[in-house]
């Protein structure tokens, strides 16, 4: 397996079903959120990007960064 920075782009896209916990470590991180959705985070979440609305983003207490700025409202 090659581990260089353009593996990680060149994956295919994540499509988590409901419950599905998905976790990174490295890597460029872009998140569509449909209005159907709720994502609850469950630590400090950093992603590239970020499409949809952030009401639907259950914080718990933690942050979503996305690149590298706080997202606001956020639940």
């Amino acid at each position: 397996m090659n581990d260089s920075p353009g593996d990680c782009q060149s994956a295919p896209p994540l499509r988590p079903q409901a419950g599905d916990t998905v976790s990174t470590e490295v890597g460029t991180v872009f998140v569509t959120l449909d209005s159907d959705s709720t994502w609850i985070l469950t630590g400090d979440s950093y992603i590239t990007s970020f499409t949809g609305d952030a009401s639907n983003v259950i914080s718990n207490g933690y942050t979503l960064y996305v690149n590298g700025v706080a997202l606001t409202g956020t639940k």
